[in-house]
């Protein structure tokens, strides 16, 4: 119970906390700089919040700004924000450009309440086909802070920005802005000299996808001779919300932050240069693939690779490389190369509606990433880790039966065909079931259901559960050996259901044991935390079975 109370107790905090809510980013997620966003932006401006329209949700609602002055380029008089609305919201702090707006660590991680009449600085961008604009939104980051004037520090770190950004050479750029660190941090610097340089330090210090190629390569070569890049490196944390949400949230999940070594390092640079556009970086992805790349640099190479549209050697990497060594990696390791080789063979021009995977347009690669999908999926299997692939889809059977391990991983993923295959077969094989037997028929079908979930899985397990003294060992078995980290309270339903035999309550008591072992890790520790093993001893001991101080409720059986 202590743990529950822990729980509680944090997710209380969040809610008095108010604004550290649910905005999460992907390791991926490198934070954009200003000058960043003055890079990405065609233009910047100060405009009005003018007018809304749309739905009741604000996620349905767009706010009219009327452009009022031109920081850079051409903008139209008006442009809309989608995902907004207009309301009361408080003014972003105009002598610290270290923080962001409060919104934008809320809901969809950037501010959306804007008050009517007031004005703001805006990032633009030309929408594709250059009919339009729309509004830039750049999670943690700046993209939406109030006006305060036209020698705010805010206005005059992006004039600056745009000033030096007229010399199209990137490199030339970032001397530039180190040539105006002297001065602004001199000794008896403004309080706004020292804010001005804060925010060039926090570019010359990241390591974003956005960084010229030559500066990447040349840090990667730095740290690995053990020397510093020519500017310090910001660490990860510059990337995440901060504060007491992150603190709760790595609690909840015991998720530690690893040091920032020189390794970590090296992988965020990899990383920036597999993300972003840097095909002149191939020879140093070469020379590492080479080179008895760690799990990390073997990931990195091999999305790199994708990114930069040669998915056969992407996939040549993983299947030669990768693969044969999986099985030596710790779960953590293997967890993250094997994910990037799934982004990798999905392409850089993945989007999840449209299931357009680079893999399925290459027919080398078509002929083989299904089967290697399976394989890797079985792997994580192994380990105690879910997970499925969209690519074994393409390896669906005909019959079933012919390729069980196809079967059981379509099944994980929650397959609607396969689930209503083995609900009929369970329907169709009850009556002759023999738990004795190895091969008898039903147990395919049970392994089927117990790995997907859902209602009419339910239905289906309880049905064969209740169809005497095989279906009931069978059942608890399949939910043993292939159940996932929730049926614990299935298991605890059948192990105090009434007018089963002893042989077949201590069957369901090793089998919530063996679930309960299984599945500990996936469930962090937290998640129902003790009550299947108290149930096993109580069950035992011919005490009630109780979770959280109240009876179990038992799985009644229809009479036959």
């Amino acid at each position: 119970m202590r743990i529950i109370v822990a729980i509680l107790a944090a997710w209380a905090v969040l809610l008095m906390a108010g604004r550290a809510s649910a905005c999460s980013v992907t390791q991926d997620f490198t934070r954009a700089t200003s000058f960043e966003m003055v890079e990405q932006a065609d233009a910047v401006v100060v405009a009005r919040a003018l007018s809304e329209r749309g739905g009741e949700d604000r996620w349905d609602r767009f706010v009219t700004f009327r452009i009022e002055q031109a920081l850079k380029g051409e903008p139209p008089a008006t442009v809309e924000m989608e995902s907004a609305d207009l309301g009361r919201t408080e003014r972003s702090d105009p002598n610290d450009l270290t923080t962001i707006h409060p919104q934008s660590l809320e809901g969809g991680c950037y501010r959306s309440t804007f008050e009517r009449g007031r004005s703001y600085v805006l990032f633009l961008a030309r929408q594709p086909d250059r009919k339009g604009w729309k509004v830039l939104r750049f999670v943690f980051a700046r993209g939406t802070e109030d006006y305060d004037g036209p020698n705010s520090l805010w206005v005059r770190a992006l004039r600056a920005h745009i000033e030096i950004q007229r010399n199209p050479d990137r490199m030339a750029q970032l001397d530039a802005l180190a040539a105006r660190l002297p001065e602004l941090e001199r000794p008896g610097a403004s309080a706004a000299d020292q804010q001005l340089a804060l925010d060039i330090r926090d570019h010359l210090s990241s390591l974003s996808p956005e960084k010229p190629t030559p500066y990447l390569i040349a840090a990667y070569e730095a740290l690995e001779r053990g020397e510093s890049p020519r500017f310090s490196v910001r660490g990860p944390e510059a990337d995440r919300e901060g504060g007491m949400a992150d603190a709760v949230t790595d609690f909840l999940f015991d998720v530690h932050q690893p040091a920032f070594d020189v390794i970590r390092m090296r992988e965020a640079v990899l990383r920036s240069l597999a993300n972003g556009d840097h095909p002149d970086a191939e020879p140093l992805f070469e020379r590492i693939v080479s080179s008895n790349p760690t799990p990390r640099q073997l990931g990195m190479a091999i999305r790199y690779f994708s990114q930069n549209h040669k998915l056969r050697r992407a996939y040549e990497i993983a299947e030669v490389q990768a693969l044969p060594r999986l099985g030596g990696l710790s779960n953590e390791d293997a967890s993250a190369l094997v994910g990037d080789i799934d982004t990798a063979l999905r392409g850089p021009d993945y989007v999840y509606e449209r299931h357009n995977d680079a893999w399925k347009d290459d027919a080398y690669v078509r002929a083989r990433w299904p089967e290697m999908a399976l394989s890797l999926f079985w792997d994580f299997r192994r380990r105690g880790s879910g997970g499925g692939f969209d690519a074994i889809e393409a390896l669906r059977p005909t019959d079933y039966r012919a390729r069980p391990e196809v079967t059981l991983a379509l099944a994980a993923d929650f397959d609607e065909p396969v689930r209503n295959w083995a609900l009929a077969e369970v329907d169709a094989r009850l009556a002759t079931a023999n738990w004795l037997k190895d091969d008898d028929p039903l147990w395919l079908p049970l392994r089927t259901l117990a790995m997907g979930s859902g209602q009419d899985r339910d239905a289906g397990l309880i049905k064969a559960f209740c169809a005497g003294q095989s279906g009931r060992i069978m059942t608890v078995t399949a939910l043993a050996l292939w159940g996932g980290q929730l049926d614990d309270g299935l298991l605890m339903r059948m192990l105090v259901a009434p007018g089963q035999t002893e042989e077949a309550r201590a069957y369901a008591r090793h089998a919530l044991s063996i679930l309960d072992g299984r599945t500990t890790d996936a469930r962090n520790g937290l998640i129902r935390e003790g009550s299947a093993h108290e149930a096993v001893i109580a069950s035992a001991q011919g005490r009630p079975v109780t979770e959280y101080g109240d009876p179990v409720k038992p799985i009644v059986c229809p009479r036959a």
